[in-house]
C-alpha cells in the first residue's frame, strides 16, 4: 500500500474525496494536512479542509466522478458526463481526470478550476450539465492545459465545435485585436473573459447566438486547428503542457515557428486580408509622426485613438510596425496599476521581436532595448526587484544618450529616465542645452514644455 508521501496530488485528493464521502474524518483529515504540507493552496486547499471537517457533503458517482453538496444527479445526467469523459479520453488518448461537480443556481457562469495534473473542478448550472458539448469543452480544460488561456480556450472550444460535427465560425468583419503573437503569451489570469480585448459580456454559456462575445474563442481555436494540420494531436498533445515557460518576453512567434512551423505574423496577415476592414486612420497624418509625438509626450488618448490602423498597417512596412511599438509603449508603460497595462506590454515586447527579424538600424532597436528594461520594472513583484532593475534601466538610457547626444526623441527618453535616477546622467548645464536644441524640433517643443512644467529637475 502508498503512504501519503508516496501519492501524487490527484491521488491524495481522490482519497480525500472517497473518505469525505464515507465521512471517515480522521482520514480525511490528515489528508488534507498532507496536501497542505505539499503546498496546495486557494479554491484547492480550502476544498480540501471543508471537506475533511464536515463543512460540504461529496458524493461519489463512480470511480472517478464526485459530486459537491447536497444536490442530485440523475442516471442519465451522470450517464452524460461519463460520455462527455469518455469522449475527451478518446480525442487526447490521455486518462480521464478525476472530476468534481458543483451544481449552482441557474444563470451562474460554467466555469473550470484546474492546475493538478488529471484533476478537474466544474462549477455548472443543472441546465448547463445537461449540454454533452459544455462538459466536453470544460473537460477538456481538466484533461490537458498549456497555462496559455488563449490556446487552452482554443482547445476546448475546437473540441466542443467538433463534438457538434459543426465547425468553428469565422468572423467576416476585422476585429481590433493584438496580434496572435501577443495573445498566445498574453497572462490572463486576472481577465478570464478576455475583457481587455472585447468589451465584457455575461457569459453563460458557449452557443451560436452568443458569437460577438466569443471571436477570442475561435481565434484561438482556428490557430489550435492549424497547429493540428501543421503536425498532429499527438505532437499538440505532448507539447501543450511544455509551451507555456517558453511563451515569454515577446517570443511567441519564435517558438510556434519552431514547434509547428507556423509563421503567427503571416498567419496573421493572410487572416487581415480575408476579412472585411472598416478602420480607417484619424487623420491624413504619417503613423509613425504622431507614434513618435505621442511617445515623447506620453500621450495616452492619441495613442488609444490610433492604435487600431496602427496594428493594421504594421504589416504594410517597417515604420509602421515601430509606429505601433511606440504607441504600445506610451499605453503600457504607465507607472500607475502598471499589471493593467501588462497585455500591451506583451504586445509590444512581441512587435519588437518581429521587428529585431527585419530591422538592421541599430539606433531603433537600442532604443527599443531601453524600453524592454522599463517594462521589467513595471513586471517586477517586489521592491529589491524593482531597486535592482532600476539601476540597469538607468544605466542603460544614461549609455544610449552619450550614444546619440544629437537625437531629439533619445534625449526625451533619456530625460524622462534622468528623473528618478539617484545619479545625474550628464550635467545640469548638458542637459540644459540638449533640451534647448530638443525644442526648437515643432515635434518635440511640447514635450520639452512638459518635461520642465511637470519636473523641477530640468528648471533652474
Amino acid at each position: 500500500m502508498e503512504t501519503l508521501i508516496e501519492k501524487t496530488p490527484r491521488q491524495l485528493f481522490k482519497s480525500l474525496f472517497v473518505f469525505a464521502a464515507q465521512e471517515s474524518w480522521i482520514k480525511a483529515r490528515e489528508i488534507a494536512e498532507e496536501l497542505t504540507n505539499r503546498g496546495a493552496q486557494g479554491l484547492w486547499l480550502n476544498l480540501a479542509f471543508d471537506l475533511a471537517d464536515g463543512f460540504k457533503k461529496i458524493t461519489r458517482l463512480s470511480d472517478k466522478l464526485f459530486l459537491l453538496g447536497n444536490n442530485v444527479l440523475i442516471p442519465e445526467e451522470i450517464t452524460l458526463i461519463e460520455e462527455a469523459l469518455t469522449w475527451v479520453q478518446d480525442k487526447l488518448q490521455l486518462p480521464i481526470p478525476l472530476l468534481i461537480i458543483d451544481i449552482c443556481p441557474d444563470g451562474t457562469p460554467l466555469h473550470t478550476v484546474t492546475g493538478i495534473n488529471g484533476l478537474g473542478f466544474i462549477a455548472s448550472s443543472k441546465s448547463d450539465i445537461k449540454n454533452k458539448d459544455l462538459m466536453i469543452h470544460e473537460i477538456t480544460h481538466c484533461n490537458l492545459m498549456s497555462r496559455s488561456l488563449f490556446l487552452d480556450e482554443g482547445l476546448a472550444t475546437l473540441f466542443q465545435y467538433q463534438a457538434l460535427n459543426d465547425k468553428v465560425l469565422k468572423e467576416v468583419k476585422y476585429w481590433d485585436r493584438p496580434s496572435l503573437s501577443a495573445l498566445v503569451e498574453i497572462e490572463w489570469r486576472n481577465d478570464p473573459y478576455f475583457s481587455r480585448v472585447l468589451p465584457a459580456n455575461n457569459y453563460n454559456s458557449i452557443d451560436h447566438s452568443s458569437n460577438s462575445d466569443l471571436r477570442v474563442h475561435f481565434l484561438a481555436a482556428f490557430l489550435i486547428e492549424k497547429m493540428i494540420q501543421k503536425t498532429s494531436l499527438n505532437t499538440l498533445v505532448q507539447t501543450f503542457k511544455k509551451i507555456k515557460p517558453k511563451l515569454r518576453e515577446g517570443r511567441g512567434a519564435k517558438v510556434f515557428q519552431d514547434i509547428f512551423s507556423i509563421d503567427l505574423w503571416a498567419l496573421d496577415l493572410e487572416i487581415i486580408k480575408s476579412m472585411e476592414v472598416a478602420i480607417k486612420p484619424p487623420s491624413n497624418e504619417a503613423t509613425l509622426e504622431v507614434a513618435t509625438k505621442a511617445l515623447a509626450e506620453n500621450d495616452e488618448e492619441t495613442a488609444n485613438l490610433w492604435l487600431p490602423i496602427a496594428r493594421i498597417k504594421a504589416y504594410e512596412s517597417n515604420d509602421d510596425l515601430i509606429a505601433l511599438i511606440k504607441i504600445l509603449i506610451v499605453l503600457g508603460n504607465r507607472r500607475e496599476k502598471p499589471s493593467e497595462r501588462a497585455h500591451y506590454r506583451t504586445e509590444a515586447l512581441a512587435a519588437m521581436n518581429w521587428l529585431e527579424s527585419k530591422e538592421t538600424n541599430d539606433r531603433i532597436l537600442d532604443f527599443f532595448d531601453a524600453y524592454k528594461y522599463l517594462f521589467k520594472i513595471r513586471n517586477a513583484g517586489h521592491a529589491i526587484e524593482i531597486g535592482a532593475l532600476s539601476a540597469q534601466a538607468s544605466k542603460v538610457f544614461k549609455a544610449l544618450l552619450l550614444k546619440n547626444p544629437e537625437d531629439p526623441e533619445i534625449i526625451i527618453a533619456s530625460a524622462k529616465a534622468q528623473i528618478r535616477a539617484k545619479y545625474d546622467f550628464i550635467s545640469f548645464s548638458d542637459w540644459k542645452e540638449m533640451l534647448k536644441k530638443t525644442k526648437s524640433y515643432p515635434q518635440f517643443k511640447k514635450a520639452v514644455d512638459i518635461l520642465k512644467a511637470e519636473h523641477s529637475r530640468f528648471v533652474e
